[in-house]
């Protein structure tokens, strides 16, 4: 995906997604729209996966969302885009993108 296709901000986050039924994988970056995460499995386009991750070591509380696969980079990950992210864990994204 090219930057000029994408509508958030977006900030490197490199951080243990876990991927419901799946198991703990990577993310490498994160806006308030979704996020790309690294896994070598392969998941179709249009997959809907549940994800839980923290935004960092202090937060108690994770972010649950599900994510449709938008794009698949074959042996490096794939981009997903949020399809139910409460608005106070939008707002709690935001907080960490750069302006």
């Amino acid at each position: 995906m090219s930057d000029d296709r994408r509508h958030s901000q977006r900030a490197l986050f490199c951080n243990e997604v876990e991927v419901v039924g799946y198991g703990p994988r990577r993310s490498a970056d994160l806006s308030a729209g979704g996020m790309f995460i690294e896994t070598i499995a392969s998941f179709p386009r249009d997959t809907v996966l549940q994800l839980k991750f923290k935004l960092g070591e202090s937060e108690s509380v994770p972010i649950v969302v599900r994510a449709r696969v938008l794009y698949v980079a074959n042996g490096i990950g794939v981009g997903v885009e949020f399809m139910d992210l409460e608005p106070e864990d939008r707002v709690r994204i935001e907080r960490i993108l750069p302006e």
